[in-house]
C-alpha cells in the first residue's frame, strides 16, 4: 500500500466561499452577540429587541450562503477537471 503522493496537489477552496463565510459571520455576528449577552445576563434588559441588528442579519445571511454553496461547487468543479485520470 503505498502512502499519500507528495506531488499531488491540495485541494484549495474557491476564494467565495470563504467570502461567503465572512459575510454570514459579519452580517450575523452582531445580533448573535446581543443574543448571547442578554442570555449571560450582561445587559440591563433580558429581552433586547435588537432591531438593527436583526436587520443586518436578515439581509446578509442569504447571499452569504448563496455565496458559500456557490463556491464550493465551483471548488468541486475544479477538483473534478484537475483530477488525474484513471490510467487510461
Amino acid at each position: 500500500m503505498a502512502g499519500p503522493d507528495p506531488f499531488r496537489r491540495r485541494l484549495r477552496v474557491h476564494r467565495l466561499v470563504w467570502v461567503g463565510i465572512a459575510v454570514v459571520v459579519l452580517g450575523t455576528g452582531p445580533l448573535l452577540a446581543i443574543i448571547t449577552a442578554a442570555a449571560l445576563g450582561w445587559t440591563d434588559d433580558p429581552n433586547p429587541n435588537p432591531v438593527g441588528p436583526g436587520i443586518l442579519a436578515m439581509c446578509t445571511f442569504v447571499p452569504g450562503l448563496a455565496l458559500g454553496v456557490t463556491g464550493a461547487v465551483l471548488t468541486a468543479v475544479e477538483y473534478v477537471r484537475d483530477r488525474p485520470g484513471t490510467g487510461d
